[in-house]
């Protein structure tokens, strides 16, 4: 999980960047920097547990780790349930 300044700045970019429709390359920059520092405290993947998350930073980003988007995840679980 990220530190205090680091969830405080994800929680910025949802409430005042993504959820306005507003995807800067600087925001989706500091976000794969944090993916990274993560990664460097021993994070072996990233859960981007907001819908939104994954608009700035898909799961197929070059990360410094995997990447799961749970949008995707629970869109496709659903679509395999209904097929299955």
């Amino acid at each position: 999980m990220p530190d205090e300044v680091g969830r405080a700045e994800v929680h910025r970019l949802i409430y005042e960047e993504l959820c306005r429709g507003r995807f800067e390359a600087a925001s989706r920059d500091w976000l794969r920097d944090e993916v990274a520092r993560l990664a460097d405290r021993g994070c072996q993947g990233v859960i981007l547990g907001c819908t939104e998350l994954g608009l700035l930073l898909p799961a197929d980003s070059p990360a410094a780790v995997p990447l799961f988007d749970t949008t995707e995840l629970q869109a496709r679980s659903a679509v395999d349930w209904m097929l299955g």
